[in-house]
C-alpha cells in the first residue's frame, strides 16, 4: 500500500462514484506521517533527558524542527513517478504540527504552550476533515 494519497482513476471519476467510507479513512490514515512522528517521539525521549531549562528546549526544538523539514521531504522520497505528492507534501506537514502539539509532550509542553483541550480539538477536527481532502489530477 502506497504512503500517497492519489486522485481517483478517470475511469472511476467519470461514473462519479462517492466515496466510501473505507476511502475517506484510508486517506486519513495516509495523510498522518506516522514515521515522522515515530522518530519525533524517539528524539522527544531523547530530549528529555538533558538538564530542565534552556537546554532541554533546545534539543525539543530541534527534534520538532528537524521532524516538520523532514515531513515533506520523507514524502517526496517515498512517492512513485505520478503520485499526487504536493497534495500530500501540504496535508501531512500540517498533520505533523497538529499531532506533535496533541502528543502533550516535547517542544510544545516544554514552551508552556499546551493545551490538552486544544490539542483534543485540533487533532479531531483534522481527523474528520482531512478524510474529504481528495487531491486534484494535474
Amino acid at each position: 500500500m502506497s504512503r500517497i494519497v492519489n486522485p481517483k482513476p478517470l475511469a472511476i471519476e467519470a461514473t462519479e462514484i462517492p466515496d466510501t467510507y473505507k476511502e475517506k479513512l484510508e486517506r486519513v490514515a495516509k495523510y498522518i506521517p506516522g514515521e515522522v512522528l515515530a522518530t519525533y517521539l524517539f528524539l522527544n525521549g531523547i530530549s528529555a533527558t538533558a538538564p530542565a531549562g534552556h537546554e532541554r528546549l533546545f534539543w525539543y526544538a530541534l527534534s520538532f524542527a528537524i521532524c516538520l523539514l523532514c515531513t515533506p521531504l520523507y514524502f517526496h522520497f517515498v512517492a512513485d513517478p505520478g503520485d499526487a505528492v504536493r497534495n500530500q507534501q501540504v496535508v501531512s506537514t500540517v498533520a505533523f504540527v497538529l499531532w506533535a502539539y496533541g502528543l502533550g509532550a516535547g517542544f510544545f509542553k516544554e514552551a508552556g504552550v499546551y493545551h490538552p483541550i486544544a490539542a483534543a480539538f485540533s487533532i479531531a477536527t483534522f481527523s474528520l476533515l482531512s478524510g474529504f481532502i481528495v487531491p486534484k489530477r494535474t
